[in-house]
């Protein structure tokens, strides 16, 4: 009787850390994974330039709805490709890739806005791709900036 008394108290004691762990485990684990895509406007690799804020709306939602249905919750959105923005910014000029035309090109209206309000309407997080080095491509020289631009 002590013999079993003994082995099922080790057992018992045994198993307290397991059930302990899978609680703390459980809770510290976050609620959603992310499952992102970018959307890199560099080079206009995934964003046509010269668009109209009609036809880049129709163009966000028809991305966002593919990146929904193909069950991603986040979209990481290329704001500054270079020393530029897509985004209305004292600091930057526009960046070329959103009209096609000269870097500091007043598009007419803010991509970064609509993309961030069709990321929301659909659930989907959005974070801002920034980067913070880049001036210019291979194919560029400085003569390509815009006068504003720091660089």
């Amino acid at each position: 009787f002590f013999g079993k008394c003994l082995v099922t108290f080790f057992v018992l004691l045994l198993l307290i850390p397991v059930f302990t762990n899978q609680k703390a485990t459980a809770n510290s684990l976050p609620q959603n994974e992310m499952r992102a895509a970018w959307i890199a406007t560099v080079s206009n690799i995934d964003m046509k330039a010269g668009m109209s804020k009609t036809q880049y709306t129709q163009w966000v939602q028809s991305t966002l709805d593919k990146l929904k249905a193909d069950n991603f919750n986040t979209v990481i959105f290329q704001v500054k490709p270079l020393n530029d923005a897509l985004y209305p910014s004292k600091l930057a000029p526009w960046s070329s890739y959103i009209t096609g035309n000269t870097q500091g090109t007043n598009p007419g209206f803010d991509p970064l806005q609509i993309m961030l309000d069709e990321a929301h309407k659909r659930g989907l997080e959005l974070h801002a791709w920034v980067n913070p080095y880049r001036v210019t491509m291979p194919s560029q020289s400085l003569s390509n900036l815009a006068a504003d631009n720091v660089a």
